[in-house]
């Protein structure tokens, strides 16, 4: 049965009046008994185990600021080591790919860095109306997307930032959004698997996120 162990610790902190948060959290997880399922080489059957070992370890510390009534600023980082500490075929077992061992690969979707970052402003206008306009941006290092480590299923580096400019009343009966997902148009992949089963080199097939779409949003209320 798989089992994780935790520890975290954390911090949350306020100034300036609470126009300043801080928070920083650290943690460890250390992951046994995981199941893998890999092709065994000699009998060409598909065999499932409880891995050994992983481990993630890391920190994360977020910054949300207020400077004025109609401005919100916020600002994440993270860091993961997530790694396979032990990660060994049984009986000494080889896979159809010639490995027998994966240990020191890092988890999949687990990039080493993140940075999250949003910026808000509101424009008043008379009558009780205003005018929104946000910008979030997302940055990550490069992610593994299945454990194998491979250099074809792997997503590099990539930013994606997300435009919305809105208009509406104070009350939130109605508004009019205008807004722009993936500005960059960065093609990424959420997932990808070889399309052979013996070369580590070979193509991949993958799964790619949404590309740059933009449109206008109307919510109307009672």
């Amino acid at each position: 049965m798989p089992l994780v162990k935790s520890a975290e610790v954390g911090l949350k902190s306020r100034f300036f009046d609470i126009h300043l948060q801080l928070n920083l959290a650290a943690f460890n997880y250390r992951y046994t008994d995981f199941q893998v399922s890999f092709q065994n080489r000699t009998t060409l059957i598909t065999e499932t185990f409880n891995a050994q070992e992983a481990k993630n370890t890391g920190f994360e510390l977020e910054a949300e600021a207020a400077p004025s009534a109609d401005d919100r600023v916020g600002v994440s980082l993270t860091y993961l080591h997530a790694r396979y500490s032990q990660f060994d075929f049984p009986g000494g077992a080889v896979d159809t790919y010639g490995f027998s061992s994966y240990s020191g690969k890092r988890l999949p979707f687990a990039p080493d860095w993140g940075i999250n970052a949003n910026l808000e402003h509101t424009w008043h206008l008379p009558e009780g109306r205003k005018i929104t306009a946000s910008v979030l941006t997302h940055w990550q290092s490069q992610t593994d997307l299945e454990f194998h480590g491979f250099p074809n299923t792997k997503q590099g580096a990539y930013s994606k930032t997300d435009l919305n400019l809105s208009w509406g009343d104070d009350t939130g009966h109605y508004s009019v959004t205008a807004f722009v997902r993936n500005a960059e148009n960065k093609a990424a992949l959420t997932a990808a698997a070889l399309q052979s089963t013996t070369d580590p080199n070979a193509p991949a097939a993958g799964t790619l996120a949404p590309p740059r779409t933009f449109g206008i949003r109307m919510n109307f209320g009672l």
